[in-house]
């Protein structure tokens, strides 16, 4: 009998566990691969120094996300600079590293990422996100 209650208690700390394990890395990685999101385009308006509003074009809602300066691509490399929202779509980037340089992106509002195009003819055709 103390066998049975035992191996029972152990299962259902072994359930509990990896339930538990299941709920936090949803919590942490989103719940999925992002692969299904659709994009949402919106329009970004700055409204300090540190943020900006998304309003959605398809219901009208507005998001706030701060961070709007630091700019970075997928892999951890980070560009950052002062940028200016041009309108019809494009951000022109002033970058830190390369004083007298001014990059030009297209950006398109994904979930809460701002995705930024590259548009200059010479440079790479990476996205860089905001984060």
């Amino acid at each position: 009998m103390e066998y049975k209650l035992r191996r029972n208690l152990l299962i259902f700390a072994l359930l509990v566990a990896v339930s538990l394990l299941v709920v936090m890395s949803i919590i942490l990685f989103g719940g999925g691969t992002g692969s299904d999101s659709k994009k949402i385009i919106g329009t970004w308006k700055e409204i300090g120094s540190d943020k900006a509003q998304i309003e959605f074009l398809e219901d009208g809602s507005y998001s706030e996300i701060s961070d709007v300066p630091l700019l970075s691509y997928k892999g951890d490399s980070q560009l950052t600079g002062t940028y200016k929202f041009e309108g019809d779509g494009i951000v022109k980037l002033y970058p830190s590293d390369e004083p007298g340089s001014v990059w030009y992106y297209r950006y398109i509002v994904t979930d809460n990422f701002l995705s930024l195009e590259n548009t200059n003819k010479y440079e790479d055709k990476r996205t860089y996100s905001k984060r």
